[in-house]
């Protein structure tokens, strides 16, 4: 894919896209955090392989260890939460 190629979202598509609320990626640009995005006049714009590559480095693998740690604590795994809705 060429750079001409790129598909660019605009904040309520991202936030379509990551199925999140629309409102969240304004809280995440305040509170600089989230995905890196690009600044067009007002327009804010997200690469779409940039949403993917972010999304892959907040992946998380829970470990037996874990499991085996909540569980003796009469807990099941831990939940995380991404967007206020958990995983």
């Amino acid at each position: 894919m060429s750079e001409h190629d790129e598909v660019y979202l605009r904040s309520h598509e991202m936030a379509s896209y990551l199925r999140i609320g629309r409102k969240l990626p304004v809280k995440w640009r305040w509170l600089r955090y989230g995905p890196p995005y690009i600044k067009a006049g007002r327009a804010v714009l997200y690469r779409r392989r940039d949403l993917d590559a972010w999304l892959e480095s907040r992946e998380c693998r829970p470990t037996s260890e874990d499991f085996e740690t909540n569980s003796a604590k009469g807990r099941g795994p831990t939940v995380s939460k991404i967007g206020g809705r958990a995983t």
